[in-house]
């Protein structure tokens, strides 16, 4: 019996964005741990943004500060194999997942975009559901690709980082 799988010749790696968080243990190093460790497992980065000091946002009280920062690539396959080596590096770096959310973490990786990819599953939700109204997700992915768009809308990094901070210059 022969098994025919057909290739699309035309493939091509698809752009991703990937946020990166931390507030325990040695953050930068993790981070860097973390781009490393995701570099071994066939995620061809391209840019990495500085790494940024934010209060903890959504998280139980007395959490430290956590370390943010972002990075764009190229990876190969599918969105749900990228899922899965987040969660391995996640892991590889000491990441354990409670039942209580938000709490204080090693590392946490999320996919934020995926091409112009909308996911909608229990397991993985793309683009990342808060990532417009986080500027401790936008700032860092700003300064590496302003220009990037975020599905469904379209609209660039930069222009939800400007939405963002008017909003927050309208409340103070």
């Amino acid at each position: 019996m022969t098994v025919s799988i057909e290739v699309d010749d035309n493939s091509q790696p698809t752009l991703i964005a990937l946020g990166l968080g931390s507030n325990l243990g040695d953050r930068e190093g993790l981070l860097d741990q973390a781009v490393l460790n995701l570099e071994k497992r066939g995620v061809e980065v391209c840019h990495v943004s500085s790494w940024i000091e934010t209060p903890p946002v959504d998280c139980p009280p007395g959490s430290p500060n956590f370390l943010n920062g972002a990075l764009t690539a190229y990876w190969p396959t599918d969105v749900f194999s990228l899922h899965r080596v987040c969660r391995e590096v996640e892991i590889l770096l000491g990441r354990q997942r409670g039942r209580q959310r938000n709490t204080p973490r090693s590392i946490d990786i999320d996919i934020l975009v995926f091409g112009d990819a909308i996911i909608d599953t229990p397991e993985l939700t793309v683009p990342h559901p808060r990532m417009c109204q986080r500027l401790f997700v936008l700032e860092p992915l700003c300064e590496i690709a302003p220009t990037l768009q975020i599905p469904p809308e379209n609209l660039t990094v930069a222009h939800y980082v400007e939405q963002q901070r008017s909003i927050i210059c309208s409340f103070q």
